[in-house]
């Protein structure tokens, strides 16, 4: 039997890392507004039809702002972005 601790995480999900490395940096280099910027860029990916990029900078802005995420994808399955 393998033995692991507790706050080890499952497989599949250091995919997490991704948009958290990249909140934090956003942070540092906008401060309050890197929300903001990240909600932009991910409309903007919606617009270009990139899912992935979407789907990638709605992850950084939910780690940012979860209620400017969740207006965001409410807005796109409105067809509103």
């Amino acid at each position: 039997m393998r033995l692991v601790a507790a706050n080890d995480n499952p497989a599949g999900q250091g995919s997490r890392e991704v948009p958290l490395a990249t909140a934090l940096k956003m942070f540092a280099s906008h401060g309050l507004s890197a929300a903001a910027q990240a909600g932009q860029s991910a409309r903007d990916a919606a617009r270009m039809g990139d899912e992935a990029g979407f789907h990638h900078w709605l992850a950084v802005c939910r780690s940012l702002d979860r209620r400017l995420a969740i207006e965001i994808e409410k807005r796109r399955a409105r067809g509103r972005l």
